[in-house]
């Protein structure tokens, strides 16, 4: 029997209402800030209402109140405020935030463009020093406190992740570089004013030290001639002569980073191929570049010898666009140690049995797919399918068959897969000597082309921790095929969660109620639209799930791309 509503817990009850008091307080702050003053509404905050709140809850309490208040009040676009009276997010930091606090995420408005954006800093100049992940998110930046900045992200001595999405540049790269000595994840995508120069800078730190000065003259002269300007009490005095015999050395010092830093996420940044091989480069420890798509045109510039490369890279994710057979071979040998390859309307795709042989992900994106690629694609998962635990296949091209049981077969060990683009049908051919391969890993399925009834059975029987199934045209699936799954044990009785086919379904009303008392952990349901479901069935169904009080979802078309439920 699915789930039955419930009311929730007293933990959840007296969270949901400690976050409402707590927004209702900022709120009142806010509006006592717009008829005095910002400071006087912060002094008041911090020697009144700050020791009922920061130091009356442990902190992990704090911070998952101020992570659920912070987030309702980004989605109700409630944080903005006025320019006079400042945004409710900094009081909420002003009530809760203290040194014992380890996550703070922040989703800024475009009010931190002006004064605000100096108190938040000051905020977590005092009060954060004892964060090891911050995330800074804006749709837009205005101008920022580079000063104030580096003061606050040099308190943190504890930092480790640090997400400054759509806010860095250059001289931000450049405190970074210099002040988070433990960091090892930075995103920085979407920072369209993030160069190469700030690389360098991130990457190397200046020092200028004073060398030998040149003996020019005996040290009697220099005596007589400071004397003679003491004597004269000049209030500039000239030191042309002196600077001449000066000497000063320049050293460039790696910074900290390049052997903390693990992950940095430079998509969607103006860094160029030749930035990221230097970060590849001088940061040996980087597993992976985020979402830049570049890596291939990296290759190409290590394989013309324009740089030397004394030892392969560290690298365990990455994308590539537009990639070809040569620079995949290139990139198979520079990155020996890669597990997650994610390519995007590849110009060949690469799918020889003997690259990239320690894949557990792979995704490829904008396939032009046809019967001849579909068949090299199971020759590689036939070689290498016992690594892979999540394939996304999103195909383009000419309708064809594709054998599910040959991924059962050769990836035994799969725990996500996902194939969409209607170009083709989903089948279950029968191995000619009657063996039947299991899932028993395999957690979510999406198939977004047209897939037989056989498929669908088979599915559910050999894929026993099934949670999602996501189908699309499910070929006439009908009461028939329903009621020989739930007379059975499978997935469908036993584990799944969300049971989504999108069309193609003869289902009425009584079957779907006999599903509801069949299948345990049910909690999701859809598309009820393409079902051919009457008025007068769905009628019926509200009213039986009302009566039972069953908590089943009915997802509609929107269902199919809620990456929430996949994941």
């Amino acid at each position: 029997m699915v789930n039955k509503r419930q009311p929730l817990s007293l933990r959840e009850l007296a969270m949901g209402r400690v976050c409402q008091q707590l927004e209702s307080t900022s709120q009142q702050l806010q509006h006592l800030a717009a008829k005095t003053s910002i400071d006087a509404t912060l002094r008041y905050t911090q020697h009144t209402l700050r020791p009922y709140w920061a130091y009356a809850l442990p902190a992990v309490l704090r911070t998952e109140i101020m992570e659920r208040t912070i987030g309702k009040l980004a989605q109700t676009h409630m944080n903005c405020g006025q320019l006079v009276s400042g945004p409710i997010t900094l009081y909420i930091l002003n009530l809760c935030l203290a040194p014992d606090i380890k996550t703070l995420k922040i989703s800024l408005c475009c009010y931190y463009g002006c004064s605000n954006q100096s108190l938040l800093f000051k905020c977590l100049l005092v009060e954060g020093a004892g964060l090891e992940k911050l995330e800074l998110v804006r749709s837009s930046l205005l101008r920022y406190e580079a000063r104030l900045f580096r003061a606050a992200i040099g308190t943190m001595n504890n930092l480790k992740s640090l997400t400054l999405r759509n806010i860095a540049n250059d001289t931000i790269l450049d405190i970074v570089g210099t002040a988070c000595r433990r960091l090892t994840y930075l995103d920085i995508s979407s920072s369209k004013a993030v160069t190469d120069k700030g690389v360098q800078k991130m990457l190397f730190g200046i020092e200028i030290r004073a060398g030998m000065e040149r003996q020019t003259e005996s040290t009697w002269s220099k005596m007589k001639g400071l004397l003679k300007r003491i004597r004269k009490k000049q209030k500039y005095i000239e030191l042309r002569d002196e600077r001449k015999d000066l000497i000063l050395d320049y050293i460039e010092n790696t910074n900290p980073v390049c052997e903390t830093l693990r992950v940095i996420n430079i998509h969607q940044t103006s860094i160029t191929p030749a930035g990221a091989l230097n970060i590849l480069i001088h940061a040996q420890h980087i597993e992976s570049l985020g979402g830049y798509a570049l890596m291939g045109r990296v290759a190409e510039i290590i394989h013309k010898r324009i740089v030397i490369l004394r030892q392969p890279f560290n690298l365990k994710h990455l994308k590539c666009n537009k990639l070809t057979m040569g620079r995949a071979m290139l990139i198979s040998q520079l990155c020996p140690k890669l597990e997650k390859l994610h390519i995007s309307e590849p110009i060949e795709v690469p799918l020889d049995t003997n690259l990239f042989t320690q894949l557990t992900y792979l995704r490829l994106e904008n396939i032009a797919c046809d019967e001849g690629w579909t068949n090299k694609f199971y020759d590689y998962i036939s070689a290498n399918g016992k690594r892979l635990l999540h394939v996304s296949l999103h195909c383009e091209g000419v309708a064809h068959e594709f054998d599910l049981r040959l991924i059962f077969k050769y990836c035994p060990n799969l725990r996500t897969f996902s194939r969409v683009g209607h170009i083709g049908t989903v089948v279950w051919n029968d191995e000619a000597d009657g063996t039947m391969p299991m899932l028993k890993d395999l957690d979510s399925i999406r198939l977004g082309e047209s897939i037989t009834r056989k498929a669908i059975i088979n599915l559910m029987r050999h894929a026993p921790s099934l949670r999602v199934c996501h189908l699309g045209e499910c070929g006439g699936f009908d009461e028939s095929d329903l009621t020989t799954l739930l007379q059975g044990q499978n997935a469908l009785t036993n584990t799944i969660e969300c049971f989504y086919l999108y069309s193609g379904v003869c289902i009425n009303a009584c079957h779907t109620m006999n599903m509801f008392n069949m299948c345990q952990k049910l909690k999701r349901i859809g598309n009820p639209s393409g079902w051919g479901l009457a008025q007068k069935d769905v009628e019926l169904l509200n009213d039986f799930m009302k009566k039972r009080n069953i908590k089943v979802y009915f997802g509609d078309d929107r269902h199919w791309y809620d990456r929430k439920c996949m994941s």
